[in-house]
């Protein structure tokens, strides 16, 4: 237990250093933070079909009563760039003045997929991004 302890509290920390405004974290089990995965795999896996849950924080607090969040299905076979494609968006609400939310989703599809969470009222730079993988 201590080691997701100090797994968060080290990614929170030099979260803090810089960088975008927020931080997801991904499970597959609804868990308090403490007993999230360990933060030091660049890739999260999960099965399709079944339940992930998410914590999104924010450095500040929300100033907004929702935020909209953007999956984006990454196909590396493309022949200079990899093909992406939206696959999925959701609404999250949240209670302004918080500085974090906690909820859960599902993905049907398999793939590689970046997680990108926008504020209402800025849709061109991400609060927080993460990568994960479906299969």
């Amino acid at each position: 237990m201590i080691k997701y302890v100090l797994a968060v509290a080290l990614a929170l920390n030099l979260w803090s250093w810089g960088g975008s405004p927020g931080i997801i974290l991904f499970s597959n089990l609804d868990k308090p933070l403490d007993k999230f995965k360990p933060l030091n795999e660049a890739l999260m896996i999960f099965d399709k079909g079944k339940p992930i849950y998410y914590y999104i924080y924010n450095k500040k607090e929300f100033n907004v009563d929702h935020l909209e969040v953007i999956f984006i299905h990454v196909d590396n076979k493309g022949v200079i760039m990899p093909k992406t494609e939206i696959t999925q968006t959701m609404s999250i609400d949240v209670v302004p003045g918080e500085t974090a939310v906690k909820g859960k989703f599902t993905m049907w599809k398999d793939g590689q997929f970046m997680v990108r969470v926008f504020s209402p009222d800025n849709l061109e730079k991400p609060l927080a991004e993460s990568t994960l993988l479906i299969k």
